[in-house]
């Protein structure tokens, strides 16, 4: 046959070659990246870098954080909603005041909480927004696609500084007064007087029911134990009837178990150390507490100016001081590890109005007075009310702020209110990843949540290969319709007509199959290619004298 004859490696045509070409195509990417991933992990150890894990970003165990190519990455440079409108990515996340259980004022062996770190966000705002000489020599790398834009006229270094400090102030925005020191006050005051959890929950997961139900009989347990241990089980079948009902398989979670008053839980969290191996796999979370902190993050279109980014986060600060807010607002630029196009919007807020009392050195909200005998706080304003829930009024409200400012241009991309499918943009919702889980995916780590996006890109990307075989399909069998009654007379038109369609269904599930397998292989390199982008941007390059950064 002539197929016999033809180059395999230009390219795969059928679908039983696939699993060979992308066995191929992984013992490739091992044996190109292998001596380097290893000189890197040899480096960061010499340097003690130990990837740290969060629950969300890489799971519990240590043991889990391992390097497998066969995993799918999420991270890809390819747009995935493309064209002219975008649904843009913009996370509101509540911090809320944290508190132990406690008894007489101590909280049980191993469970004391240390200082939240809330103000120390807004230095985290500052320092990501503040532009640095090194930084700005990479912004201006980025914008002109030079490798040493100090040698050409795309910088002058006298006019430099003056240039850095214009990006600086139009990189940080307030409604609070008195610069960085007052504005991280604010929240650490707000974490003093808000209100610390009352109730607490006991969790365990629904996949170690059985461990712990075998250990509950090895072991002296008491009755609240099996009482606990009863409520898991009757949790996990419940879910596994959901599942059933929908025709899913059933997955593990974090189930609550037991729940109560601070002194009750710190009662039962001292009795299972009497069982530290039932201990080990219990955990405990607190109740509703006081909002202290409100983060938003929100990205900006590709191609709009530095002022244009000033203009759209002042907006959008400005709007929430309007309805009462304390606000610190910064434009964080991509760094040399980030896409170019990654500008993007950090507001810490604060849902009360507030005063600093310069005679009293406090807050208005923190201010307080003996009166009848109790501590009144007779100058602390309400907190902010919305009447709808307030999440799609900020969201409404960014998007108008962009398109005011984008102005209808053609050349940025339109962000666009609604979801996926109101808009006729049919991809799956991604988890939001945080910046460790980005960091240890960066690295070729697999992390829960970086495997779950992964699945929804590469599966989105397979429904779309389909839709555009099936659409093409379409119009040549509309075409070929459209002259059905012209030729319905004549047996060989009929004929031929009919065979031109055999071939059209059998060419686009040709197409449909080649294209598949492209995307299998990009399926089976994207792991291994995330990891050699990320060693490249950190290749030690050379400047001027005494000038030296990361490519």
């Amino acid at each position: 046959m002539e197929e016999q004859g033809r180059d395999t490696e230009s390219g795969p045509r059928w679908q039983h070659q696939w699993q060979a070409i992308a066995a191929k195509r992984r013992i490739d990417e091992l044996q190109a990246i292998g001596a380097l991933h290893k000189g890197f992990r040899r480096r960061n150890d010499a340097e003690g870098y130990i990837p740290a894990l969060s629950r969300k970003s890489g799971g519990k165990r240590a043991a889990e954080t391992t390097i497998d190519f066969a995993v799918p990455s999420s991270l890809t440079s390819r747009d995935r909603q493309g064209g002219g409108r975008r649904i843009p990515h913009f996370d509101i996340t509540n911090i809320s005041a944290r508190g132990a259980p406690t008894k007489n004022g101590q909280p049980p062996r191993g469970c004391a909480i240390a200082d939240s770190k809330i103000s120390g966000h807004v230095d985290y705002l500052h320092d990501g927004a503040k532009v640095t000489f090194q930084s700005h020599i990479d912004y201006i790398r980025r914008q002109t696609d030079r490798e040493r834009p100090w040698e050409t006229c795309d910088i002058d270094m006298v006019d430099e500084p003056h240039m850095r400090a214009r990006l600086n102030e139009l990189s940080i925005y307030s409604n609070i007064e008195g610069g960085i020191e007052r504005q991280r006050s604010l929240f650490e005051a707000a974490g003093r007087i808000e209100p610390k959890p009352k109730t607490f929950e006991l969790l365990s997961s629904t996949a170690d029911l059985a461990e712990l139900s075998e250990l509950a009989q090895d072991l002296d347990t008491s009755h609240f134990i099996h009482e606990m241990l009863d409520k898991l089980e009757r949790t996990k079948a419940e879910a596994e009837r959901r599942a059933a009902r929908k025709g899913k398989p059933p997955k593990a979670f974090e189930a609550v178990i037991a729940s109560g008053s601070s002194e009750q839980v710190y009662d039962w969290l001292t009795g299972l150390d009497e069982t530290p191996e039932i201990r080990a796999k219990v955990d405990w979370k607190a109740g509703r507490a006081g909002r202290i902190q409100i983060r938003f993050v929100a990205e900006f279109p590709l191609g709009l100016t530095d002022i244009e980014r000033f203009r759209i986060m002042k907006l959008f600060c400005d709007s929430l001081a309007a309805d009462g807010m304390m606000v610190v607002g910064a434009i964080h630029s991509p760094d040399q590890t980030n896409d170019k196009r990654n500008y993007h919007l950090h507001v810490d807020a604060y849902d009360r109005p507030a005063v600093w009392l310069a005679n009293h050195r406090c807050w208005d909200f923190e201010y307080a007075e003996r009166k009848n005998g109790k501590t009144v706080y007779p100058i602390r304003q309400k907190k902010v009310r919305y009447a709808e829930p307030p999440a799609k009024i900020w969201r409404q409200r960014f998007i108008d702020q962009v398109e005011l400012i984008r102005a209808g241009r053609p050349e940025i991309t339109q962000f666009v209110h609604g979801t996926y499918n109101e808009n006729g943009i049919e991809l799956t919702p991604l988890e939001h990843m945080g910046s460790r889980a980005i960091s240890l995916e960066g690295r070729g780590i697999v992390t829960d949540i970086g495997s779950r996006n992964a699945e929804r890109i590469w599966n989105d990307e397979k429904s779309a290969a389909e839709r555009r075989v099936k659409q093409k399909l379409k119009r040549e069998i509309g075409q070929i319709e459209a002259f059905r009654p012209f030729i319905k007379h004549d047996a060989d038109a009929v004929a031929a007509s009919k065979r031109y369609l055999e071939l059209c269904h059998e060419k686009t599930a040709r197409e449909l199959q080649e294209e598949l397998i492209d995307i299998e292989i990009r399926v089976a390199r994207s792991r291994a290619e995330t990891v050699i982008q990320t060693l490249t941007r950190r290749i030690h390059w050379t400047g001027p004298k005494g000038l030296a950064g990361v490519a």
